[in-house]
This record gives structure tokens, C-alpha cells and sequence, in this order.
């Protein structure tokens, strides 16, 4: 249960970070966010291989590698390549533009979807009881962060972000958002041929 408090102790270390991230204080975002991936990892590392184990059939842990690998890549895209990595996590301050193309057309908050989808992965790869009991709750308190984020952080920090709420959900995708993200993303490679090369 130890591992399960562990890697809740990142949803408060990223909200940290994202107060220094509005007040521009740029070594406690660092550290911050150094933190904050140091009690993810941890946690899910511990919990993946430490414990009692599912009893389930063998096809499943294949199953779960590859929604594990396929979503965690979402993920990563979500967070570290859409977001622009340096703007959002390193330097002093936060992004000046709210990016509502590719994953973000699809929901406001698409990397939590990806969460849920690689924990789900997780499970079913490593058949951690322990990741059992600790996804359920991990998601309800990213939930519970993300409607909180967008009430104190995001709404302040972008001017344009009611307009957002307004065209985008916040969690599931509809057909309207997914078919805004395709043509987000058929826009960007048009844009962009070079990145196909």
C-alpha cells in the first residue's frame, strides 16, 4: 500500500510545479517535475514487479504489452511532444499558447485517457495486484486534478481556454472532437512535409 501512496505524492508534486510554472520560479519547477516522474516511475516500477500476481490466462499479458506500449507512446506524444517539451517543463514560466490541435482536439485532457488505457495495459502485462488496487485510484485523483487544474491554473493562464471548453470534452472523446483531431493532424502534415521524411 506504501507504493500506492508513493505515486499519489506526484499529483501534488506537479501541482507544486505548476505553481512555480505561473509564478516563474524556474529551479523549484525543475526540481518539481524531476519529482514528480522520480514517484511515478518508482511506484509503478515496485508495484510491477513486486507482489502477488493475477491469475490470468497467458494471452493477456501479451494483450496488456501491447496496449501498455501503444498507450504509453499516446501518452508521451500527449505530453512531451504536442506540449512543447522545453516551454512547458524546463524553462522559467509556462506556454504562451494553448495547443487545441492533434490529441488535444480529441479531449482537453487526452494524456489522462492514455493513463487510464497504459494502466489498464499494466495490469494485464504484469498482473500486479498491487496496480490493480492502484489504478482505480490514481485515476479518480488525475480526474479529480485535471477538473482542478482547469478551474485554477488553466482558465487563468489562457484567455481563449472558455472557447476550448466549449469545442472540446474534457476526458471522452466525441465523433465531432475525433474527426477535429484527424483534420488537425492532416493539417499538420501538409504543413509540415519534412517531418514525414
Amino acid at each position: 500500500m506504501k507504493y500506492v501512496l508513493l505515486g499519489l505524492c506526484a499529483w501534488p508534486a506537479f501541482a507544486v510545479f505548476e505553481y512555480a510554472s505561473l509564478k516563474k520560479i524556474a529551479g523549484l519547477k525543475q526540481v518539481m517535475a524531476t519529482l514528480t516522474v522520480a514517484l511515478s516511475a518508482s511506484s509503478l516500477v515496485v508495484m510491477c514487479v513486486d507482489g502477488e500476481k493475477l491469475a490470468l490466462p497467458s494471452s493477456l499479458p501479451w494483450l496488456g504489452r501491447v496496449l501498455a506500449v501503444v498507450f504509453g507512446l499516446l501518452w508521451f506524444y500527449s505530453m512531451f511532444i504536442e506540449i512543447p517539451f522545453a516551454v512547458t517543463y524546463v524553462r522559467s514560466g509556462h506556454g504562451d499558447r494553448l495547443i487545441t490541435t492533434g490529441t488535444y482536439a480529441l479531449a482537453r485532457h487526452p494524456a489522462v485517457s492514455w493513463f487510464a488505457l497504459f494502466l489498464v495495459g499494466l495490469v494485464l502485462a504484469t498482473r500486479s495486484r498491487l496496480l490493480l488496487l492502484a489504478a482505480p485510484i490514481w485515476l479518480a485523483v488525475d480526474v479529480l486534478y485535471v477538473w482542478m487544474e482547469e478551474k485554477l491554473f488553466l482558465e487563468k493562464v489562457f484567455g481563449d481556454y472558455e472557447d476550448y471548453q466549449q469545442r472540446t470534452p474534457m476526458l471522452l472523446p466525441t465523433p465531432r472532437s475525433f474527426r477535429r483531431c484527424l483534420r488537425t493532424l492532416r493539417h499538420h502534415q501538409q504543413d509540415h512535409p519534412e517531418d514525414e521524411e
